[in-house]
């Protein structure tokens, strides 16, 4: 499984996404990766010290990224990993590989008519990958050649194959049919529309690739960046599971001193040779004498990026929490539930929590979403919603919104086997929906959503969780959503779950909360009511 690299290595990535090897049939293509060591190795470098020089890979960029992406196949021949996310400080050679993979994308890869494009934000961004990869054709013989070098393109008369500089909106990017796309600094595109028109575009092709190079953004989490960055994260935290997406993060931590050389050396893989240790010096002189520029000393240099969000759980201590949880064993015990319909076309939750005499709890969590727009919205939130499906830890109603009555009856199901003493429901959920619970006997409590009714629960979740009394079983669903729940907090110190800083979904956990409420308020961990002077209801 994936994991968080060592603090103490120069050169392994902070975060990496799992490799593909429990894909059926994977293997892996040894002499696929070493044609595209000998295509690089035959360009020629065009500035710096290293002018006239044959591209050598380093270590870490053959490791971390041509060994993965190139050699790992299904038992056709074709690649596994069709989206790279490939993030490191600037300096570190981002433009320079950048325009050898689109060289090999356009020459090298096997693929007839291949259309090729080198995008970012801006058309002066989007010619540097372009421009470099333009002089390296120039400066290497078979390419100067055998390409018909032009201006914006450069063309492969044999195969039909174009390498083009991209950066206009999906008004003028739609029709594209893309083998190959290099996106450039991901932190700067303020839309995400060329980048989906650049996905959407692979359709047609047979082992399309798109290879995203970037630097961190400063923590805004609305942006296109944040979407692919915090996707690759989850799948490096095992939070999400897609072999078709390979990430590697070179980045220091919030807990790194930011003036040691160890962490400019856990940042920087290419520290020494692409990037300079008298160059990272003089930044991080200039970071600390200046405090303005220290943001962009951490974001540019660290890769670290500055959060505005305030995370609630870490995933270490959700996982240190998880214990085991054997539902038949919990057959007709007292428990209360939390019920989220959210919108109709997303995901609805009920969670179940079952305390005990000790203090601890137990909970079992439900989900439902509509199948019908399973994959469109698998695509929109990157998530693979249809591998819970199939692993059963979550329920596909038919149509195209949730089916609120199977809800109703899957729920009074679960109350014929458990002993389910109220039901905590947002006050702005589906009339019908309660209607249909009350008329089969169970009590439904009405709950806010607001500091009053969500604050103490939140904090009493918050403490379960941290002295490792919520027994959730590591459900993977409730998981990605606890990964991804964000708090806001008001000046008295009162919290709730915020829905809209939140990376994804988190309904889940609004659920969890809300089940908590109920056990707290019937006597079950009723001290954090007397702390918090909350009794309302």
């Amino acid at each position: 499984m994936a994991k968080k690299a060592p603090s103490t290595s120069s050169s392994r990535p902070l975060w990496q996404t799992p490799l593909p090897p429990d894909v059926p049939g994977a293997w892996f293509d040894q002499a696929a990766v070493a044609r595209v060591v000998k295509a690089l190795k035959a360009l020629r470098h065009t500035k710096g010290k290293w002018a006239g020089h044959p591209f050598e890979l380093e270590d870490w960029q053959l490791e971390y990224l041509v060994a993965p992406v190139f050699g790992w196949k299904h038992p056709d021949g074709s690649r596994i990993i069709r989206t790279v996310w490939f993030e490191v400080p600037r300096k570190n050679g981002k433009s320079t590989i950048s325009s050898g993979l689109a060289l090999v994308l356009l020459c090298a890869d096997g693929e007839a008519g291949a259309e090729v494009y080198a995008a970012a934000g801006s058309r002066e961004q989007a010619k540097i990958v372009f421009g470099e990869a333009r002089k390296m054709a120039l400066a290497t013989p078979a390419l100067r050649n055998g390409l018909e070098i032009l201006t914006n393109a450069l063309v492969a008369p044999k195969t039909g194959s174009v390498l083009r500089a991209l950066s206009r909106m999906a008004e003028a990017a739609h029709g594209l049919n893309v083998h190959g796309g290099i996106v450039d600094e991901v932190h700067v595109h303020k839309s995400r529309h060329l980048i989906d028109a650049i996905e959407t575009g692979t359709g047609a092709r047979s082992q399309p690739l798109i290879i995203f190079v970037t630097t961190a953004n400063d923590g805004d989490e609305t942006t296109i960046y944040a979407e692919k960055h915090n996707y690759a994260v989850q799948l490096a935290k095992g939070v999400v599971h897609d072999p078709t997406f390979y990430g590697a993060i070179w980045a220091a931590e919030d807990t790194d001193d930011p003036f040691a050389e160890s962490t400019w050396r856990k940042a920087n893989p290419g520290l020494g040779t692409t990037v300079s240790l008298e160059y990272v010096r003089k930044e991080a002189a200039r970071a600390k004498s200046i405090p303005a520029y220290f943001p962009s000393f951490c974001r540019l240099t660290l890769n670290r990026r500055i959060r505005a969000e305030n995370r609630a759980l870490s995933i270490a201590d959700w996982d240190a929490s998880a214990g085991l949880v054997v539902p038949e064993q919990l057959e007709g015990r007292a428990c209360y539930g939390g019920l989220d319909l959210s919108s109709t076309q997303d995901i609805t939750s009920f969670v179940q929590v079952f305390p005990n005499d000790d203090g601890t709890c137990e909970v079992l969590s439900h989900f439902w979403t509509p199948a019908e727009t399973l994959a469109e919205r698998s695509r929109r939130d990157q998530v693979d919603y249809q591998h819970w499906v199939d692993l059963g830890v979550m329920t596909a109603t038919p149509g195209p919104v949730i089916d609120t009555r199977q809800v109703a009856r899957d729920v009074i199901a679960l109350a014929e086997r458990f002993d389910i003493r109220e039901i905590a429901y947002d006050r702005w959920g589906a009339s019908e929906t309660r209607l249909n619970l009350e008329d089969a006997g169970l009590t439904v409590v009405d709950m806010g959503q607001g500091y009053a009714s969500m604050s103490a629960p939140t904090k009493g979740m918050l403490d379960l969780v941290m002295s490792r009394k919520l027994r959730h079983g590591g459900h993977p669903v409730l998981r990605w959503m606890a990964d991804n729940l964000v708090v806001r907090t008001d000046p008295s110190g009162n919290m709730k779950p915020d829905k809209e800083k939140s990376r994804q979904k988190i309904d889940g956990m609004a659920a969890l909360i809300m089940a908590l409420d109920r056990a707290m308020r019937n006597g079950h961990g009723q001290s954090v009511y007397e702390t918090e002077s909350l009794l309302v209801i």
